[in-house]
């Protein structure tokens, strides 16, 4: 199945990324490592430590839309 959505067309200007906030390696960091902790929750007894492991079924019940 394909999914199709309308986007309004962005500027290259709205790309000029020094007028935005940086992401600091350390933030950046500790984003990956929160994110790292939610998935070994998630598939805690499973068998599975990524996301791209999991099942039609398993995206069903963990990636509600």
């Amino acid at each position: 199945m394909d999914i199709f959505i309308n986007v309004p067309r962005v500027k290259i200007e709205d790309f000029d990324t020094s007028k935005s906030k940086k992401t600091s390696s350390k933030d950046m960091k500790e984003t990956i490592e929160k994110a790292r902790r939610i998935q070994l929750a998630r598939f805690a007894g499973t068998g599975k430590t990524y996301n791209s492991e999991m099942s039609n079924k398993e995206i069903e019940k963990f990636c509600k839309i």
